[in-house]
């Protein structure tokens, strides 16, 4: 995150009036946005500082997808902040974070449910900016064969 004392640019203005409210406008934000301001207006009333925090949110996308043995991988790609993953029912799960160069992260879940009893689970991804859940059968495409 860097520290910006410039609040006028092509894509960023701060309108100051001492009779308004005044707000820090960037059009159109992009990641790289993401950092703290400190705009200085001098005028004949004097001079005013403010300071603005921008945290820039980029929503995951999230997947869902069935692997071998029982076992299904939740996804929440590119996500800032980091994402959280939850699994109904619980399972034996390993979650791995990878950190992309921009500053978003993907987060995936892998579980296994070794209870057969255990037939459709959901993951659920919690984000700032909203929640999503997903529902996936394990035993789908399975055949099981009883002999006599």
């Amino acid at each position: 995150m860097a520290t910006k004392t410039n609040c006028t640019d092509e894509k960023m203005t701060w309108p100051h009036r001492p009779d308004q409210i005044s707000a820090l406008q960037i059009d159109p934000v992009v990641i790289t946005h993401d950092g703290y301001y400190e705009c200085q207006a001098v005028t004949y009333d004097g001079s005013f500082l403010r300071s603005y925090h921008l945290q820039v949110l980029v929503v995951p996308e999230m997947t869902l997808f069935r692997s071998r043995n029982r076992t299904a991988v939740c996804k929440a790609a590119a996500g800032k902040p980091v994402a959280q993953i939850s699994w109904t029912p619980e399972g034996e799960c390993v979650l791995e974070h990878k950190y992309w160069g921009n500053g978003t992260v993907t987060v995936q879940s892998t579980c296994h449910w070794a209870e057969s009893s255990v037939s459709v689970v959901s993951c659920t991804v919690s984000h700032e900016t909203g929640n999503w859940s997903q529902s996936i059968e394990l035993n789908q495409g399975e055949h099981l064969f009883l002999f006599q």
